[in-house]
């Protein structure tokens, strides 16, 4: 048993139970499988995770996500830290579903709804092709869409499996950037 110097014992054992919890829950988080995008046919055709920030003039904010994309639907999970927060996206291009576990927050065009519940907005109808990397590479690594300007970098895979870790996106005052730490295709 580990004893703190000055501290009885039982303080020690405290603190190596709380350590436990957290590697634990540590651990679990990173063995978590793909789950089927609900309501959708056919089979996923990515799912990327990692980090997201978002500038909208002085409003910044950041988060965890999960997307899955799956023909033209998607669920994008956001989440803050230790997942507070966390808000699923369904849909596609033309209509976006927001939810908190079971709960049916909002229905609407998706610009509108992101801006109304989180009070930012991502392009969703171009993003599945950003995190795949579509149509960029080291020699093509900037482009304009939709008037979006979109640098791509840190690429990893081989041939035509190459896709970024990295998306910085500006137009006018907004500015968003993706750091992907893993991508299933």
């Amino acid at each position: 048993m580990l004893i703190i110097a000055d501290q009885p014992a039982q303080s020690g054992l405290k603190y190596l139970i709380y350590i436990g919890i957290f590697m634990g829950s540590c651990l679990m988080s990173g063995c978590q499988s793909p789950a089927p995008i609900e309501g959708l046919a056919g089979g996923v055709d990515f799912v990327a995770e990692g980090k997201l920030a978002v500038r909208d003039g002085a409003e910044s904010h950041s988060g965890n996500f999960r997307w899955q994309q799956s023909g033209e639907g998607y669920r994008i999970e956001v989440w803050g830290p230790l997942g507070q927060g966390r808000t699923q996206f369904s849909g596609n291009a033309q209509d976006m579903r927001v939810s908190q576990g079971e709960k049916l927050l909002a229905r609407g065009r998706p610009e509108d709804i992101m801006a109304t519940h989180l009070g930012w907005s991502i392009p969703v109808a171009l993003l599945p092709g950003w995190l795949r990397g579509d149509g960029v590479s080291d020699d093509l690594a900037d482009i304009e869409a939709d008037g979006w300007w979109v640098s791509f970098s840190a690429f990893q895979g081989e041939g035509d499996r190459r896709s970024p870790r990295r998306i910085r996106a500006t137009r006018g005052d907004q500015r968003i950037v993706v750091s992907i730490r893993q991508l299933i295709q």
